[in-house]
C-alpha cells in the first residue's frame, strides 16, 4: 500500500465512524442529506484505497489543460 493510502486511510476511518452517527442528525436538515448522501456514496469515495495506480486528487489532468 502507498503513503498516501495509509494516511487517507487513517483520516477516513474516524471521519466514517462520526457519520455513522447520523441518529443524532436529523434527515431533514441540509446536514442530515449530506450525511446521508456520503454515507451512501462511501464505496465509491474510498474505492482508490485499494488501488495505487489511482490517487485522491486531480493535477495530472488539471496538468493536461491547455
Amino acid at each position: 500500500m502507498a503513503n498516501w493510502q495509509e494516511k487517507v486511510g487513517i483520516i477516513l476511518m474516524p471521519l466514517y465512524i462520526l457519520l455513522k452517527r447520523k441518529a443524532e442528525v436529523p434527515v431533514e436538515t441540509l446536514l442530515g442529506k449530506a450525511v446521508s448522501y456520503t454515507l451512501n456514496q462511501w464505496d465509491k469515495l474510498t474505492a482508490y484505497l485499494g488501488c495505487a495506480e489511482l490517487t485522491p486528487d486531480n493535477n495530472m489532468r488539471n496538468c493536461a489543460v491547455p
